[in-house]
């Protein structure tokens, strides 16, 4: 949506948002010397958690989208399933991980972003947005192969949340080639894998000494991480 006059209405700007403000643009201008905000206002959102997202209007007026990161944008007003569904697609293009948590909780992680999103399912409405500590994460080099739709099973988030690990860096790892503690005939079979578009396996252990693998599958659509007895 971008900046708007003070005297124009948001869309979604009489609806009953909690924690809906608007950035004064005669302040920034001052703050920046520039006079092109003044007049100006810019609709955002505070969560309970202290973070503040930009609102863009959606296709219905009174459920505008929250900007999480990226191109990850999601509706305030939606469940928890729904929204996953969305992040789903989005994950699919954009290579993030969007796996639920519990019944009401959707975790997101770019390649610079982790996020714990909160929804109240009852009232359809994102409630909350925390972040979460990770690991700096860095390319060495180029992707092999495309991770399609990225999942994760609650067993797998679960663990690598006890052992303080980040499941994007291990994703980082599988698709640049590095397939963790496999054997060498199993790399060499991913190496294959790679070339002729078969199915490629990673297998990670974690610092708690849990395991924890990654599966491509071999027509790209997904990439799953999951516990060795969750297969």
């Amino acid at each position: 949506m971008g900046w708007l006059k003070k005297d124009q209405s948001a869309p979604f700007e009489h609806e009953p948002i909690v924690g809906l403000f608007f950035l004064d643009g005669d302040i920034i201008a001052e703050e920046v010397g520039r006079d092109w905000t003044k007049g100006d206002k810019y609709p955002r959102i505070a969560f309970p958690s202290k973070l503040k997202f930009d609102l863009w209007e959606g296709a219905d007026a009174g459920s505008p989208i929250v900007h999480l990161f990226g191109e990850l944008d999601l509706p305030l007003r939606d469940t928890r399933d729904a929204a996953l569904n969305k992040a789903f697609d989005i994950g699919e293009q954009c290579g993030y991980l969007a796996a639920p948590v519990g019944d009401n909780q959707l975790e997101l992680i770019g390649w610079e972003d982790h996020l714990l999103v909160t929804y109240d399912n009852d009232r359809r409405v994102m409630v909350n947005v925390n972040l979460v500590k990770r690991e700096e994460i860095t390319l060495e080099q180029e992707p092999l192969f495309p991770l399609g739709q990225v999942v994760a099973t609650p067993g797998a988030l679960e663990s690598l949340t006890q052992a303080g690990q980040d499941g994007a860096q291990l994703l980082s790892r599988h698709v640049t080639g590095d397939y963790g503690d496999i054997p060498a005939e199993d790399r060499q079979e991913n190496e294959l894998s790679v070339e002729k578009g078969f199915r490629i396996m990673s297998v990670y252990t974690l610092s708690t000494g849990e395991k924890v693998w990654i599966i491509t599958e071999a027509d790209r659509s997904s990439t799953t991480l999951l516990l060795p007895d969750e297969y």
